[in-house]
């Protein structure tokens, strides 16, 4: 069933481009030729090997990376190509390589589509799910995610600040709501955001410029691990602060979110791209309200001491605030 993709508040770029968004899928249990052939049946392209665990699709629509979502199989894949096939090293990087594989999930990285687009990836997933492909819930030894990176539509800090209040909020509503896997939660994939920075965003004014809201999020956030990760944002808009302040070269400067949700479901039949996008907008929509944004967060400062213990009761705080103001997802 093809689901009805719902506009975000705000739909266009300042150039008046359709809003992108990229999406990055971990899944097992299929190889990359299996992947890559679902992959060329919904966009098309020509598949252009790099090493047996480095694909990409060239699409008219842009181009898909299929990848194996792991340093050392990534390693061993450019070894294999660079080395002789009948060699002692060759075989030993065979075996080391096939060791790796019993536990490294696939990812597919789409290039960054209209999000009018979406319901092309959600026939993607059906495909891969149709194909056998395996999600977190499968395997105990399976951690695997879904990461979307929306386009930001404008390089205001107080349109991002908001949405950065509107997030640090609802984070434990989506953990809740979205069902995160118990391995998800014992291996700890993605942090959130410290109390500190909750605590700042619901008690100050926003910053009057970019650079300054970037560096007031390093001071709390200097590290990719978060859920709502700003730093390929904060990268491409102010390269030099991050930079002085980080020394990873994994952090890709892009004008996008980083939502990072710790919990591929790509084995369930009912699951979907589409569904996770609707959760987001939830984000969008309650920072686009600023009256009800505020009141939520007049309710954070004054129950804080009290929820920060007993997620249960802020998420039913959420819930009733949602519903009452038409914000809840709709499926």
């Amino acid at each position: 069933m093809t689901r009805l993709i719902q506009n975000p508040p705000v739909s266009t770029c300042t150039d008046g481009a359709t809003r992108r968004v990229g999406v990055e899928i971990e899944l097992t249990d299929l190889t990359i030729p299996e992947i890559s052939e679902i992959v060329c049946q919904c966009f098309g392209g020509e598949v252009h090997v790099t090493n047996e665990y480095l694909v990409e699709v060239k699409t008219k629509d842009g181009v898909f990376r299929i990848e194996a979502d792991l340093q050392l199989l990534q390693k061993a894949g450019e070894s294999l190509t660079a080395t002789p096939n009948d060699g002692i090293l060759h075989a030993a990087t065979k075996t080391l390589a096939k060791f790796a594989e019993t536990f490294a999930p696939f990812e597919v990285v789409a290039p960054p589509l209209p999000f009018t687009a979406l319901p092309r990836l959600d026939e993607l997933v059906k495909r891969l799910y149709e194909k056998g492909a395996k999600g977190t819930r499968s395997s105990t030894l399976s951690v695997l995610g879904l990461q979307l990176n929306p386009e930001i539509p404008t390089h205001d800090p107080k349109w991002l600040f908001d949405h950065l209040r509107a997030y640090s909020l609802l984070e434990p509503w989506l953990r809740e709501r979205r069902g995160i896997d118990v391995s998800r939660r014992i291996t700890s994939f993605v942090d959130p955001y410290p109390a500190a920075f909750r605590e700042w965003l619901a008690g100050s004014s926003a910053p009057t410029s970019m650079e300054e809201l970037c560096r007031r999020y390093l001071e709390f956030n200097p590290t990719r691990n978060r859920s709502l990760d700003m730093l390929p944002y904060f990268k491409d808009q102010c390269r030099d602060i991050v930079e002085a302040t980080l020394d990873d070269e994994r952090i890709q400067a892009r004008p996008t979110f980083h939502y990072r949700l710790p919990d591929s479901q790509i084995a369930n039949a009912d699951w979907s791209v589409s569904i996770e996008w609707q959760y987001w907008l939830v984000v969008e929509r309650l920072a686009s309200r600023a009256e009800t944004l505020e009141e939520l967060e007049t309710l954070f400062v004054k129950e804080q001491a009290r929820w920060m213990s007993r997620d249960s009761e802020w998420i039913g705080h959420c819930d009733a605030l949602l519903v009452r103001n038409q914000l809840a997802p709709t499926r």
